[in-house]
């Protein structure tokens, strides 16, 4: 097992996507509203080759079924973890109209959840927001990992795990750990394990498959000249708006297309945080800007009635 997990998956189509989207999906008391078909249609018309999407953050709450957190938390089902497994839900419909859909998950026990702290052994110091990892943390929230990549197969192209910082214990037997479990339901999902923002694009450690790539802005000078950095996929994260999840756009729409399209050109990915309602609608100036780098990167022109016509 140990050559297997430092074998890359392979990342052929996911530089082949090109650009993609994030959607931070956090709040899941509206769940239920979450209109799947329209949210399908809406990254149709925005051109992306790829769908990351959050199970959950530091709530404790996951838009997702997960017997196994629900027994190591002691709770009741559909309690923390959603009734309805939106990420299948998704995953199929995507895979309908060729998307591939991956999936946000943190490294850690959720940081707003004090039954963390005996559930997985852990503890943080005075002031900290993060729980510090344990064995206990690593087996168990691997275990978690392992019921969720096992039920979506290849349904699930790839994992994007969050906060696996050194100042909160998380070492490369974690990863190990980790990239184990994900690979579980599909051997070829890939996988990237963010530090920081400020870490660079760069792989963090050996059980990556691309770089998280995690950036405050889409900066001219961190273009691509060739599609791997020591042996792993290029890929930049960053918002299309003001932060993480605002509706608004900060770019103009020429800069943006023609910095993805040399990112492309060099064989890198780009995938752009945006807004995302309760219900699963996007921005109106988001979906005008990414309108205009489709027509520009895709040279598409079939859209649908419905489609946010840039200004």
């Amino acid at each position: 097992m140990e050559q297997l997990l430092h074998q890359k998956s392979d990342t052929h189509w996911f530089r082949r996507s090109g650009y993609g989207l994030f959607c931070h999906y956090l709040d899941h008391s509206r769940i239920k509203d979450f209109d799947v078909a329209r949210f399908v249609d809406n990254v149709v018309q925005t051109g992306a080759g790829h769908v990351f999407f959050t199970l959950g953050q530091n709530s404790g709450y996951f838009c997702a079924p997960n017997a196994t957190y629900d027994r190591y938390m002691g709770y009741q089902a559909g309690e923390r973890c959603a009734e309805r497994d939106l990420p299948m839900e998704l995953a199929g419909a995507l895979m309908e109209r060729g998307i591939r859909l991956l999936l946000y998950l943190p490294c850690g026990a959720p940081a707003n959840d004090e039954k963390s702290r005996k559930a997985f052994d852990v503890d943080k110091p005075a002031g900290a927001f993060d729980w510090i990892a344990s064995p206990t943390l690593r087996d168990r929230w691997a275990e978690i990992i392992e019921e969720w990549a096992q039920r979506y197969g290849d349904k699930v192209s790839g994992w994007w795990f969050d906060g696996w910082f050194e100042n909160n214990g998380m070492t490369e037997d974690i990863a190990q750990a980790y990239a184990k479990a994900a690979k579980a339901g599909n051997p070829e999902a890939i996988l990237a394990f963010n530090r920081n923002i400020e870490y660079g694009i760069r792989p963090s450690c050996v059980y990556e498959d691309y770089c998280a790539g995690e950036r405050f802005g889409y900066f001219a000078y961190e273009i691509p000249t060739q599609p791997l950095v020591h042996g792993t996929q290029w890929h930049v994260l960053s918002f299309l708006g003001s932060f993480w999840g605002k509706p608004d756009i900060r770019y103009q729409n020429a800069y943006l297309a023609n910095y993805v399209k040399q990112c492309m050109a060099g064989g890198g990915v780009v995938s752009f945080d945006i807004a995302t309602s309760l219900t699963g609608e996007f921005a109106p100036e988001q979906m005008c800007q990414l309108y205009y780098i489709r027509k520009a990167v895709r040279e598409a022109s079939a859209f649908t009635t419905q489609t946010v016509l840039p200004t």
